[in-house]
């Protein structure tokens, strides 16, 4: 099981709001924001210690799934945009198989399915740049680079 949310900050009402509720303003210059990880009913990122700018954390993630499903590396990495905490994905020998791993505020990883992780990856990303885009329509074309990540993403096929 693998669970991916998405959560804008919203200053009004001083707590995290789902991409999809949120009707407030966001900052162009840092979008305060969390994304969740639940693997296997592991919480890998959480709220209480992994809210960063959305803005470079969901385009350092989209990176590292192409670098897993498009590009074929074993392992990829990704530090954290505004903190230094390291979050990594490794593919492992048993087919169809990943590990996931944090390093702080305390270490933690978990097993889970490639062809899951693929899904939720694209419903996941797609929920938050359809809601970013609702919010901030006139940021789109700013956007082509990680719209094209996510693209990549889409064409893979499993066997």
């Amino acid at each position: 099981m693998i669970e991916i949310g998405s959560f804008f900050y919203d200053y009004r009402m001083g707590k995290f709001i789902s991409v999809d509720m949120f009707s407030g303003k966001l900052d162009n210059d840092y979008i305060h924001g969390i994304i969740t990880l639940k693997v296997e009913h592991v919480f890998i990122l959480q709220e209480e210690y992994h809210a960063d700018d959305l803005d470079f954390f969901w385009p350092y993630l989209l990176n590292c799934m192409v670098d897993i499903f498009v590009d074929s590396k074993s392992k990829t990495e990704m530090g954290f945009p505004s903190q230094s905490i390291s979050l990594q994905f490794e593919t492992l020998p048993v087919k169809g198989q990943f590990k996931v791993s944090i390093d702080k505020p305390k270490k933690l990883s978990a097993i889970g399915n490639l062809k899951e992780l693929h899904k939720e990856i694209i419903l996941a990303a797609g929920v938050y740049y359809e809601n970013f885009f609702r919010i901030s329509p006139h940021l789109k074309d700013k956007m082509q680079y990680e719209l094209g990540q996510l693209e990549k993403l889409e064409k893979v096929i499993f066997a």
